[in-house]
């Protein structure tokens, strides 16, 4: 198995490569990562939802009616986004094979507040004392 499709679970900088067409009903959106891994995600016209949810993230509303030619995509408009960044959050479902199934969960805008978790390792946990917090003080 190509080893550049296995993506652990985690936030990452990403950019749009390639749009593709899979049959009649299904187009499929490929990203490759800053680290030269793969991630793809299928979308279905009768779930057309899931691609303007996602599509709607990642490039806000307006930027996304302006794409939307009459409120319909086609693969053709959708690659004019090729070459955008975004960033993308992975997880992995388990369905009882040696290799989990990698699924974008998320499609973010490539911004500095969406990077700050990229490849974090561990859970961060922010303190009340941290800046930018409210003034207010805890009791005992």
């Amino acid at each position: 198995m190509d080893n550049q499709w296995i993506v652990p679970p985690g936030r990452y900088k990403a950019t749009l490569t390639q749009v593709k067409k899979h049959d009649d009903d299904c187009i499929r959106l490929v990203f490759k990562l800053e680290d030269g891994k793969k991630a793809g995600k299928h979308y279905y016209t009768q779930k057309s939802y899931w691609l303007e949810k996602d599509l709607c993230s990642w490039l806000g509303l307006d930027r996304l009616q302006k794409l939307a030619v009459n409120g319909t995509l086609s693969p053709e408009e959708l690659k004019k986004l090729i070459g955008k960044e975004a960033v993308l959050v992975i997880t992995n479902e388990n369905l009882g094979k040696e290799v989990p199934l990698v699924v974008i969960r998320e499609i973010l805008p490539h911004t500095s507040q969406n990077l700050r978790w990229v490849n974090a390792n561990e859970p961060k946990f922010r303190m009340s004392f941290a800046p930018n917090a409210e003034d207010i003080a805890i009791a005992a």
